[in-house]
């Protein structure tokens, strides 16, 4: 999204939580792939992050082949948000983001990565 004239990133963030309807708390995004082997291995890894950092919220950015019913088994009544179609306002808004990709690092993919977290593999 673009910085407009006048617009503090307080007064962006506000208008963004508001149109999405979501709680004033610092986000982190969750982008967990697009195939549904990528939901079944990397977003129950990404979720158990949320009871580590109760002061965010935590958003998925949802990706346009998956449907509310794909994340639904994951989200097992954790207060998590998906969000359609707006992956990089949502970026744009958050703290910091958990971002899976199996493709080549040096492909361009990381738009914002002064805080971007890539999930390769689940440590522990």
């Amino acid at each position: 999204m673009r910085s407009m004239p006048g617009l503090t990133g307080r007064r962006l963030f506000a208008g963004f939580i508001k149109a999405n309807d979501l709680p004033d708390k610092p986000i982190i995004a969750l982008l967990a792939g697009s195939r549904s082997q990528e939901l079944r291995y990397v977003l129950p890894a990404m979720l158990r992050m949320v009871d580590h950092f109760p002061d965010y919220q935590f958003v998925i950015a949802g990706a346009p082949s998956m449907s509310d019913a794909d994340y639904a088994p994951y989200l097992k009544g954790r207060e998590v948000r998906i969000l359609y179609g707006q992956t990089y306002r949502l970026l744009s808004q958050a703290k910091a983001a958990l971002v899976t990709s199996y493709g080549d690092p040096g492909n361009g993919f990381c738009v914002f990565p002064k805080w971007f977290v890539t999930m390769v593999k689940e440590v522990g």
